[in-house]
């Protein structure tokens, strides 16, 4: 039996000139991870061969004036809803698309991270958090397994009127004090404050 793959679409970002916008133009482009860094390595130009001769012209824009027009900024993400601000560090990033485009549950940790620490997302940090992070859907379920692993012995010893009575989603909710949450639909992602 075959299984159904979903097709997960690469990371894009719409990266603007900012000489452009100034001007009052949005001019610039989406881009994958690979169209980036190729970007990025090339200071935003191009070598076009024109007329048999080569010239340089910028990727963002199509402006004559090469020099005042060097500037970028991110005005867009396309990656499953995680947006790291107009100016984030371009090498991190395109490790960060390369991440995700591989796994999608690393978009989860960037946010995560983001969510908690606000403007770290260095790829290995990221990795770090989707090793140690976990997720649930119940917030009292997790609450339960989570003190039931902890403390089996005491809880087992306590009467059933006692152990019955416990208001499993508050206790969650004390324990959320502990961990840095992100929320995405029904689903929790956390990781424990000691974790990172």
């Amino acid at each position: 039996m075959m299984e159904n793959k979903i097709e997960l679409k690469e990371c894009k970002v719409y990266v603007a000139c900012l000489a452009c916008y100034n001007e009052g133009k949005l001019q610039g482009q989406w881009m994958t991870a690979d169209e980036l860094d190729v970007a990025w390595e090339s200071d935003w130009v191009n070598d076009v061969l024109v007329n048999g001769e080569y010239r340089d012209e910028r990727i963002l824009c199509d402006a004559d004036a090469i020099d005042c027009h060097d500037e970028w900024a991110i005005h867009d993400y396309d990656m499953e809803g995680l947006v790291l601000g107009e100016h984030p560090d371009i090498p991190d990033l395109i490790a960060l698309m390369h991440l995700i485009d591989e796994d999608p549950d690393y978009v989860y940790a960037a946010a995560l991270l983001h969510s908690f620490n606000g403007g770290d997302y260095n790829p290995d940090t990221v990795m770090q958090v989707k090793e140690a992070m976990g997720s649930y859907t119940c917030r009292s379920e997790w609450a339960r397994e989570l003190c039931e692993d902890m403390w089996h012995a005491e809880l087992d010893a306590l009467p059933a009127f006692i152990s019955g009575t416990i208001d499993w989603d508050w206790v969650g909710q004390q324990l959320e004090y502990d961990y840095y949450t992100y929320e995405v639909g029904n689903r929790t992602y956390y990781i424990h404050t000691g974790e990172i």
